[in-house]
């Protein structure tokens, strides 16, 4: 008689990662890395402005912890072919009770757009406050969840992702020009990038 191993069932972490319009394979790659940390990732794949104000408002289900893959402007969250999602739709629609929020659009961590998220109940956020590179804003995103899935709370990981990046500050490159033959004058350092 064959012998039964009965694999241990693991408590997962759990995800919701929403993805709004055109990011490219932003998603792939983030979910690709979120399951190597043992995240269980839920992704929604959002068309509409309805849609994107159902999930936010907890009409289809989610997990505690949101990752919004998306684009920002000023107006609000982009959405192809709608107007954005706003500052005044989220206070108005949006039910955000107890869920850690993480956005990746660029400009959605401004003051008043956090304010806006804060102001129906989520209890922590995370998003750039200006425009920055999308390949940058994974790779912080990844740095985070690196911290939290060994043991980290939000607010620790955070903080050991900005020292490590100020750490990294430190780093100097030593640049050599080879043409025109090699002089020793011709090393040059750079401190800051």
């Amino acid at each position: 008689m064959a012998e039964i191993h009965v694999v241990p069932y693991i408590e997962e972490k759990k995800v919701s990662l929403i993805v709004i319009g055109f990011v490219g394979s932003e998603p792939h790659a983030l979910r690709n890395t979120l399951e190597l940390y043992g995240y269980r990732v839920d992704t929604h794949w959002v068309g509409s402005k309805t849609q994107l104000i159902k999930i936010l408002a907890g009409e289809i289900e989610t997990h505690d912890t949101l990752i919004l893959s998306c684009h920002g402007i000023n107006e609000g969250i982009v959405i192809d072919g709608q107007a954005p999602l706003n500052m005044e739709e989220i206070r108005k629609y949006c039910n955000l009770k107890g869920k850690i929020l993480i956005s990746m659009g660029c400009l959605t961590g401004t003051r008043k757009f956090a304010r806006a998220i804060m102001n129906v109940g989520a209890s922590s956020y995370i998003a750039p406050e200006a425009e920055v590179d999308g390949n940058a804003c994974l790779l912080f995103v990844n740095h985070l969840f690196y911290h939290t899935v060994n043991g980290d709370d939000l607010l620790t990981a955070y903080k050991n992702l900005m020292s490590l990046m100020m750490k990294v500050n430190y780093f100097v490159i030593l640049i050599v020009k080879m043409y025109r033959g090699f002089k020793k004058n011709d090393c040059r350092f750079y401190r800051k990038f």
